[in-house]
């Protein structure tokens, strides 16, 4: 088939399906709507599927031939940002109708290029040499739901040779697809503390304890602690997003909450700094006669990484579809992902996108109000989906050797997801924040 040309043939449905999810946001773990409208299609369509309680949906295409497994799939859920009316041009094509919800990361976009790739790969199912398993995953933004699809999967025996999934991505042209060898996205650590000292009148700081005192020691230790503690050839940044204390000029307060992030591509380093981080931390205060808690202290958990020959594999059917000059690589992006979990288990590929236009007005920073998609972009994204599908199931490389035969349980653990390791355990469902892209 002619698959660009396939797409095309749904290329309305498929913004007018953009433009119903980012009218209509629903954050983590609370797409309850969103699901309802999925499930709708795919039945509306004849295509069987599971609904995972917290989870998602998980869709089967069968195909004509018996062969292999791949899994496709799309992110679902919107962030709690409220939306300008204008993008980087002007006014937007759609704007959300959900005050302080705001699909600001392409999820809109990628559950509608999803839900394309699978009504072409199902008009066209005698056709394929296997099976198609599509996943829409709920809570990626924070409240990790995939692992309630991990754990359905696994205790229904669901076999996978190779996962597929792709972000929008605004620091590439439309157009322009990356498929890297290895490293596509960073990993994760988060951490935070509250220092605790005495408080005081601003006047006599002498009569005071000040846990902010406390904190500027902190902040500058910690780009010591990465010249000291992480090669320099091993990618780690660090950031405190979230600084709290104080409600007067004049008051010397009793506290002082701050917290963030670090991202690395290298989890033995990531490991290295949280440790140095903490030990820091508690020394720091005990020094400044402050008392310490520490509120969190998770990760790091794994980057995304792509199997080279899927990659490789993938590079030459998406050069086939689109042409060669649409096919590139980049440097990785620096932002976090929970599909890094599912390419641990089933080997395969993240391809990041381009949906940076001047004339859309798209290109604004992902988590940002101004951001918005160039939707001409759905049309690569979705015909990627199909490519990889198609071409894997006829001809893809052996994966037998590289699907790990443990337990995502071990996944989890070797990555230092220990709030979602141990909700895995348990078979919890409300399951702590582990990451914030």
């Amino acid at each position: 088939m002619d698959i660009l040309q396939e797409v095309k043939r749904y290329e309305e449905f498929m913004i007018a399906e953009r433009r119903h999810f980012h009218r209509h946001p629903e954050l983590s773990a609370k797409e309850f709507e969103t699901m309802e409208h999925i499930d709708a299609l795919l039945t509306e369509w004849g295509i069987p599927h599971d609904v995972i309680e917290d989870g998602g949906i998980l869709g089967y295409i069968n195909g004509g031939r018996e062969g292999r497994t791949v899994l496709l799939r799309a992110d679902c859920d919107a962030l709690p940002v409220e939306e300008t009316e204008n993008n980087l041009k002007g006014p937007r094509t759609c704007v959300s109708e959900n005050k302080g919800v705001m699909h600001a990361c392409g999820h809109d976009g990628h559950m509608a290029t999803l839900l394309t790739a699978a009504r072409v790969l199902n008009d066209h199912k005698d056709e394929l040499n296997g099976r198609v398993v599509i996943m829409f995953e709920r809570g990626e933004e924070g409240t990790h739901n995939v692992i309630c699809l991990h754990r359905w999967m696994e205790d229904h025996g669901l076999k996978i040779d190779s996962s597929y999934g792709s972000h929008l991505y605004n620091a590439l042209p439309t157009g322009k697809i990356a498929i890297n060898d290895g490293p596509v996205m960073s990993g994760i650590a988060a951490f935070g503390f509250t220092i605790t000292g005495r408080g005081g009148h601003g006047s006599r700081p002498d009569l005071s304890v000040s846990p902010i005192d406390a904190f500027v020691a902190i902040y500058s230790g910690m780009n010591a602690l990465r010249m000291r503690n992480v090669s320099p050839f091993s990618p780690l940044t660090f950031s405190v997003g979230s600084l709290h204390s104080g409600t007067a000029n004049n008051v010397i307060p009793d506290d002082l909450r701050f917290g963030g992030t670090i991202r690395v591509f290298d989890l033995a380093s990531g490991k290295a700094y949280m440790e140095q981080l903490k030990k820091m931390v508690l020394e720091t205060c005990a020094a400044y006669n402050c008392g310490c808690t520490i509120d969190r202290l998770q990760g790091p958990v794994s980057p995304v990484l792509n199997d080279p020959d899927c990659a490789a594999f993938a590079r030459g059917a998406v050069a086939e579809v689109l042409g060669a000059e649409h096919v590139t690589t980049c440097e990785p992006w620096m932002a976090s992902e929970s599909f890094a979990f599912t390419l641990n288990k089933w080997p395969g590929v993240f391809a990041l996108v381009g949906m940076a236009d001047p004339g859309a007005g798209s290109g604004a920073a992902h988590h940002n109000a101004a951001f918005d998609l160039d939707e001409k972009a759905l049309a690569y994204a979705a015909a990627c989906y199909v490519a990889y599908a198609v071409n894997f199931l006829k001809d893809g490389p052996d994966t037998s050797e590289k699907v790990f035969k443990g337990s995502f349980t071990e996944i989890y653990a070797a990555s230092s997801a220990r709030a979602a390791e141990m909700a895995y355990l348990k078979h919890e469902t409300d399951v702590p924040p582990y990451k914030a892209e």
